[in-house]
């Protein structure tokens, strides 16, 4: 891409703190700061990877939060008002998903198997995958496999992080698309549920799949310990190889309080997709381009192997992504416009502090 990728400007006429022009001119004390934080964050995570997307948002919050000691304090202030918004609106979306048991619409078994079956000449990839690949004791492909279904939980949010420092625009861009691919996929599961196939394996026997019938102990009625039945696939059966118990835990627990009958679009297979076409203009490097291509691929087989997924939901989640995309783009004008207009009308003096600028 020619140029620099903008840059995120303000009024240099707004007076900075005596604190503030102190530390700008002592850089080596924000490195302390990102130390420390750094340090701190790895003491509150307890040596394991936090796979709670309200988790990560806040630790991304802190690390913009901490890199921006000693700059405009407009720019503080601009990571709570772009990215305290954002989160309550994935609340708002992981609220939303209760919709479904509410409408209480049937679950479609069949019609993905059909479709499978028709690009795979008669075969489900699932079952194939499995047949080759399955072991009792997890090999190195499942540890992979792992961490790359739950890469789901962090990268995209990684991805806003480093593009809300490095383009603002291109920010405000992703995650407009991010949350209106979660509330078209929330319409789409409460309309129209489906099973994803370890639920046609274990529910209705269409198939034969490797899964778990039970997941890991809970405590319940005090102290007392029995198993609890929940997600009944394998996707992080590699975490514990590597030491990321607290990991398995985490992501099995949430799909226990989860919708089952989520799987079309896929959402993991849709924002692997949008992290690629949303860096790939970003980056020249071949070896990055590589992994760009590479990442909604794994993901694919990742989920199909561990039968969370169908090849289709997959597609169906590609073709959202793609859909979201060219109508935000097309709107891009229209919408910073009328924001403008709104934030000028209403509150014309935070729109004046915090209103970035962009040059290249």
């Amino acid at each position: 891409m020619a140029g620099r990728c903008p840059t995120v400007l303000y009024d240099s006429t707004v007076p900075d703190s005596k604190l503030v022009a102190f530390i700008r001119t002592h850089s080596t004390i924000r490195g302390w700061a990102i130390i420390a934080y750094l340090v701190a964050v790895v003491a509150f995570i307890g040596g394991n990877v936090p796979f709670d997307r309200v988790v990560v948002i806040l630790v991304i919050i802190g690390a913009l939060t901490v890199t921006n000691i000693g700059r405009p304090r407009q720019e503080i202030a601009q990571v709570l008002f772009d990215w305290i918004p954002f989160t309550f609106v994935l609340l708002a979306y992981d609220l939303s998903r209760g919709l479904a048991h509410k409408l209480a619409r049937p679950v479609a078994y069949t019609p993905q198997i059909t479709a499978e079956k028709w690009l795979f000449f008669g075969k489900l990839p699932v079952v194939t995958l499995q047949k080759h690949f399955w072991h009792h004791n997890a090999q190195w492909w499942d540890v992979v496999s792992s961490l790359i279904y739950v890469s789901h939980f962090i990268v995209p949010f990684v991805i806003a992080g480093l593009l809300w420092r490095r383009d603002w625009p291109a920010w405000r861009a992703y995650t407009t698309q991010f949350v209106t691919i979660s509330f078209c996929a929330v319409v789409f599961f409460a309309a129209f549920p489906t099973a994803p196939p370890w639920s046609a394996a274990a529910d209705k026997h269409l198939f034969h799949l490797e899964l778990e019938k039970t997941c890991l102990p809970a405590v319940v009625e005090g102290h007392k310990e029995r198993v609890v039945t929940c997600g009944r696939t394998h996707s992080t059966r590699g975490l514990a190889v590597i030491g990321l118990q607290g990991g398995y835990k985490l992501v099995d627990n949430g799909k226990a309080s989860a919708n089952p009958f989520a799987a079309i679009p896929s959402l993991h297979s849709a924002f692997a997709m949008l992290v690629a076409i949303t860096m790939w203009p970003r980056t020249k490097r071949k070896l990055i381009r590589g992994i760009l291509i590479l990442y909604p691929i794994a993901m694919i087989t990742a989920l199909v192997y561990s039968g969370e997924h169908y090849v289709v939901d997959a597609i169906v989640g590609w073709l959202l992504v793609a859909a979201v995309a060219i109508f935000e783009r097309r709107g891009r004008f229209t919408r910073t416009e009328w924001w403008d207009r709104v934030g000028n009308r209403y509150w014309p003096h935070a729109m004046s502090y915090l209103r970035p600028e962009t040059t290249h």
